[in-house]
C-alpha cells in the first residue's frame, strides 16, 4: 500500500535521506526537557545539612531554608548559627535567621535588654509586641516578640540603609546552659509566610530528648 503512494525502492537515495531525517527528529526529542507538576523534595547536602548543632541543642532546618554559617561570634556569645530564607517566587526577597547561644548570667542576654536593643535597630516602629507569650518546654522558658516598621540594623558608625515594611520575629529561651536568643528579620510578607516554620523549629529543638 505504501509503495502505491511512493516507491522507495525506485529512489534509494531518497529513502536513505528520509531515514536520516527521521532519526534526527527522534534524537532531538530525546533531549527535550520534561516537566513535572510535582515539586521534587529538597535534598540535604554537606553545604545545607538537615540538622545543625547549636551548643547543646539541635536545630532542624525547615525545608527551603539555607544554612549559612556556624561559629563563635563575640565574647558573650558561645555559638552563632545563621540561616538564609528566600522567597521562591521572588529571589530578591531574603530574610535572615540568627541564633545566638549566650553565656550564663550575661546581662545583655536577658529578655528586657534584648527587646530594647532590637527595637533601637528600627528607624521607625509601626508595631511592637514585647516578649510576652511565654511557654515552658521541658526545662526551658520560651517567649516571643514581634517588631514591624522601617529597619536600619545595629549601629555601624555610618549612615544606615533603611528597609521599609520589615518585620523582626524574636525568641528568647533560658535554661541552665545560658540563654538562646533568636531573631528572624526580613520583608514582612516573607517573614509572615515563614512564621509557623520559625516557631515550630524553635519549639522542636527544645523538646526533651
Amino acid at each position: 500500500m505504501l509503495q502505491g503512494w511512493y516507491n522507495f525502492n525506485k529512489f534509494p537515495s531518497v529513502s536513505i535521506r528520509m531515514c536520516r531525517f527521521l532519526s534526527f527528529i527522534i534524537l532531538l526529542a530525546s533531549f527535550a526537557p520534561t516537566h513535572s507538576h510535582a515539586a521534587e523534595p529538597e535534598k540535604a547536602s554537606a553545604f545545607n545539612p538537615e540538622t545543625v548543632l547549636l551548643s547543646h541543642v539541635t536545630l532542624t532546618r525547615p525545608q527551603h531554608w539555607q544554612w549559612v554559617s556556624t561559629q563563635p561570634h563575640e565574647i558573650n556569645v558561645l555559638m552563632e548559627v545563621i540561616f538564609s530564607v528566600k522567597d521562591p517566587q521572588d529571589p530578591r526577597s531574603e530574610a535572615t535567621v540568627c541564633f545566638n547561644h549566650m553565656k550564663p548570667n550575661t546581662a545583655i542576654a536577658a529578655a528586657g535588654p534584648t527587646a530594647h536593643r532590637w527595637q533601637t535597630w528600627f528607624a521607625e516602629v509601626r508595631s511592637a509586641a514585647p516578649f510576652s507569650e511565654t511557654k515552658i518546654i521541658g526545662t526551658n522558658k520560651l517567649s516571643f516578640l514581634e517588631i514591624t516598621g522601617t529597619y536600619k540594623g545595629p549601629p555601624t558608625g555610618s549612615d544606615p540603609k533603611l528597609f521599609t515594611d520589615y518585620t523582626m520575629l524574636g525568641a528568647h529561651m533560658e535554661d541552665g546552659e545560658g540563654s538562646i536568643i533568636v531573631r528572624f528579620t526580613g520583608p514582612t510578607k516573607l517573614v509572615e509566610k515563614n512564621k509557623a516554620a520559625f516557631t515550630g523549629m524553635i519549639e522542636q529543638m527544645l523538646q526533651p530528648k
